[in-house]
């Protein structure tokens, strides 16, 4: 096994735990959407979007997508959250 391979198998644990933490950090009090919170949705959305468009760039070895995947994430989580928000009001989507 490769030194950037056993890299890659030590980090990828510690990015999703640390995903993990951040989601049920920031859902503490959130609104919930049957019986998850909403942030931990919308950060599994995140983390599911940027992992799926990883794996062609991985392949292919390329960054072309970049930038358009860190548009298609933030519109997307955006939504996701204005949408399954329980209130809507003015305030809530400005």
């Amino acid at each position: 096994m490769k030194k950037a391979e056993r890299t890659a198998l030590i980090a990828i644990p510690i990015v999703i735990l640390i995903g993990a933490g951040v989601a049920w950090a920031g859902s503490q009090g959130s609104a919930l959407v049957g019986e998850l919170p909403l942030f931990t949705l919308v950060v599994t959305a995140a983390f599911l979007i940027q992992w799926l468009a990883f794996i062609p760039a991985f392949v292919r070895q390329t960054e072309k997508f970049f930038d358009l995947t860190g548009s298609l994430t933030y519109i997307s989580v955006t939504l996701l959250a204005v949408l399954l928000s329980p209130e809507k009001d003015g305030r809530s989507i400005l």
